[in-house]
């Protein structure tokens, strides 16, 4: 599914990144470890097009993505989500599965309907929908972030 092959990110002359390099395939359970500063968060903003690559190659899913940006990537099929959880605090549970739909498919109808559904009842929010992410505690918070990256 995705490809890292010798990938580097300098800022400056700090080298963030090094020749990183693995192979994650479908189905596969695969994790990045590392004490503070060792590149986690780099890596995965170079993956996820917020930074660009110095050098190396990025193929996720038969496409080469190394220099391509976020909402490029995103319509391949690849979100990020953050430590932080991100919403939009004054929306809604619902609303911010929304915004993750408008942003992956710009669709409207029935078929941004059934993401929107298909993504709530398989992170069991049907309960919490109409209440705004503000009022949320951070498990919840977590997944409605989690599920506005799904539905996109």
């Amino acid at each position: 599914m995705i490809e890292v092959r010798g990938v580097s990110k300098l800022f400056g002359s700090l080298a963030a990144l090094t020749n990183v390099g693995f192979e994650v395939t479908e189905g596969m359970v695969f994790g990045i470890a590392g004490p503070n500063g060792a590149g986690k968060s780099t890596l995965f903003n170079v993956i996820a097009g917020v930074y660009s690559a110095s050098s190396g190659k990025i193929i996720f899913d038969g496409h080469d993505i190394t220099h391509l940006k976020p909402h490029k990537i995103c319509r391949l099929g690849m979100a990020r989500t953050f430590q932080v959880p991100q919403t939009f605090a004054s929306l809604s549970v619902l609303d911010n599965i929304k915004v993750g739909v408008a942003f992956g498919y710009n669709s409207h109808g029935n078929a941004g309907q059934k993401v929107i559904n298909e993504t709530i009842d398989f992170l069991d929010l049907r309960s919490s929908q109409e209440i705004k992410a503000a009022n949320l505690d951070l498990y919840t918070t977590k997944l409605v972030g989690l599920g506005a990256a799904l539905a996109t």
